[in-house]
């Protein structure tokens, strides 16, 4: 990635994947407009700052799942969901399964 506006957004939303953050916490974070940032995404990424997020925030859930014991509970707990409805709601809308057939599937053993 060539932007370093963009390089810069992704270090935030990647360091910040442990609770819930915002198109506009990123703004806020990089001092710059909205409609600009969504622009310098599009034109690197091809992809929208929420749907780097959202993906972001799958990815840990799904890491967590495949890696660690934890509960689906407290996964959502550590990463600042409300809890285990939330998160189920949210990584379905995102991976088209539930949490926990998501850990059924790729669970290492």
């Amino acid at each position: 990635i060539n932007d370093p506006v963009v390089v810069e957004a992704l270090r935030f939303i990647h360091s910040s994947a442990n609770r819930a953050i915002s198109v506009d916490d990123v703004v806020e974070q990089l001092a710059m407009s909205k409609r600009a940032l969504y622009q310098k995404f599009m034109n690197s990424l091809g992809r929208t700052v929420h749907q780097e997020i959202v993906w972001t925030r799958t990815e840990r859930i799904a890491r967590m799942l495949e890696g660690t014991e934890l509960t689906i509970t407290q996964i959502a707990l550590d990463l600042g969901f409300p809890g285990q409805n939330h998160i189920s709601r949210y990584f379905k809308k995102a991976r088209g399964m539930t949490p926990r057939q998501y850990r059924m599937r790729y669970k290492c053993t």
